[in-house]
């Protein structure tokens, strides 16, 4: 396993499988110790976060947890998305980065 001590922050990107994030990435939080982590959620859909950015918080319950983020797309392998980037810009320094 990669040594993620030296970090503070982790922003956990998903796209949305069947209204959550996909079972792998869920393996990844049971693994990989974020206790005491900056946890940030953040996940593409086509129709909506579902509970995606709320199961991801309670996959890292030891963990303080920043606002999430979901981006809602229609279309199909990324196109559109530069239409998203003021959104995920603003985000991000709404939430200090």
């Amino acid at each position: 396993m990669e040594d993620i001590a030296q970090y503070d922050v982790a922003f956990i990107c998903v796209p949305v499988w069947w209204y959550t994030a996909p079972m792998p990435v869920f393996t990844f939080l049971e693994q990989y110790a974020l206790k005491g982590k900056t946890v940030i959620p953040f996940c593409t859909a086509y129709s909506g976060p579902s509970s995606t950015l709320r199961d991801i918080e309670a996959a890292t319950p030891n963990s303080t947890h920043a606002e999430g983020l979901c981006i809602v797309t229609k279309e199909q392998g990324g196109q559109g998305m530069e239409a998203k980037h003021d959104r995920i810009d603003k985000w991000l320094m709404k939430i200090g980065f």
